[in-house]
């Protein structure tokens, strides 16, 4: 776990880069959001200054500015991205290129290149970005992209999740709603769609697991980075726990079909509990990701757990887990639009009472937990 609180992160952030504060009525949950950074939500703390910075963020990185191939990977616990990242219809790869991580490239727009400060208030901030972008079929998407970044009062964090909080648990709850309108031309099938992809980078631990609700766990997409270690995974009758540990590249998706509409985290050693909701839409196309020609380019997944490791030529880019959701894509006319609702929330406290939390949404008991 990142050691320093959530003041120092702010002290830092602020000498590096342009940062917004969001503050809830009583002053203890707070999220930081950098334009700069595509108006990514970089950390966020559940008893203001003082609090632990929830997020992983990239030091270094964030100090020199100095870009780096592939991706910059800033950090950040919400950040916009586009899919599908492989594939026939690839973002991510330039026409003809394998799809082998020295060609994978990050688009600028998704990547370095800060989104427009629409407006901000106490507990909500508004922005906007007009991209471009070109797919492995050279086909060019115009897209105008509105976010809005949402702090949670405490009554709101209950009503979503239908749940009573202790008063001696601490809490933070934020949300991206994320916009997606076509201006340019029609999307067809044969030649490519896009889908909003909203991923949260956080500090890995040998002590940390991932929870995946499913109803059907044998079915999990592992496929991406190649076998997980058995001692990595533990597939239960309706769940899935993933060790986040930093150590090994691997990342696992789950269908539409199968997903639940929750999925998130549990920190043993720092007794955080991370769930995060977002919009499902179980009849919807979801975009394939894998990294490879596809017999089917509609049939993706909904969520995933990232555990970043080395890459193939040794270099790493964390170490940091990820949890992330996607939005369903369709055939857009111009000016159609298609949105995600990406909801972070994250709970510190005494393993019982976090345990009554997991089980009330999660609907796994974390005593079950190796």
């Amino acid at each position: 776990m990142n050691s320093n609180n959530f003041g120092d992160d702010i002290l830092f952030l602020k000498e590096k880069i342009e940062v917004i504060v969001l503050t809830n009525s009583n002053e203890t949950s707070s999220v930081a959001i950098s334009p700069e950074l595509q108006a990514r939500v970089l950390t966020s703390s559940s008893n203001g200054n003082l609090g632990k910075s929830y997020g992983w963020l990239n030091y270094d990185l964030i100090d020199v500015k100095n870009w780096q191939p592939h991706i910059n990977a800033f950090g950040g616990e919400d950040r916009f991205w586009l899919a599908p990242e492989a594939g026939q219809f690839s973002i991510y790869f330039k026409p003809g290129d394998a799809f082998e991580f020295k060609n994978w490239q990050t688009p600028e727009c998704i990547d370095s290149e800060r989104f427009d400060l629409v407006s901000i208030e106490k507990t909500k901030a508004v922005f906007k970005k007009l991209m471009q972008v070109t797919n492995y079929q050279n086909i060019n998407f115009k897209v105008l992209i509105n976010r809005t970044i949402d702090l949670f009062e405490i009554s709101e964090i209950e009503n979503n999740l239908n749940i009573s909080i202790p008063k001696d648990l601490k809490v933070v709850g934020f949300q991206s709603e994320n916009n997606l309108t076509n201006k340019s031309e029609d999307w067809k099938f044969n030649s490519g769609l896009l889908s909003i992809w909203i991923l949260g980078m956080f500090n890995s631990s040998p002590q940390t697991t991932a929870l995946i609700p499913t109803s059907s766990p044998k079915e999990i997409n592992t496929k991406y980075f190649g076998a997980i270690k058995d001692e990595k995974i533990k597939l239960e009758k309706d769940y899935v726990a993933l060790t986040v540990d930093g150590l090994e590249k691997y990342k696992i998706g789950v269908l539409p079909k199968d997903a639940k509409n929750v999925f998130g985290s549990y920190d043993k050693d720092n007794n955080i509990l991370t769930i995060v909701k977002y919009s499902l839409k179980k009849d919807g196309i979801y975009l394939n990701s894998l990294w490879k020609n596809q017999q089917n380019p509609y049939l993706g997944d909904v969520i995933n757990v990232y555990n970043d490791g080395p890459n193939d030529d040794g270099s790493i880019l964390g170490p940091y887990f990820e949890l992330e959701s996607s939005s369903d894509s369709k055939e857009l006319r111009q000016e159609e639009t298609i949105s995600h609702v990406h909801q972070t929330y994250h709970f510190e406290g005494t393993k019982t009472a976090l345990n009554e939390i997991s089980k009330s949404v999660l609907n796994i008991d974390l005593n079950q937990l190796q």
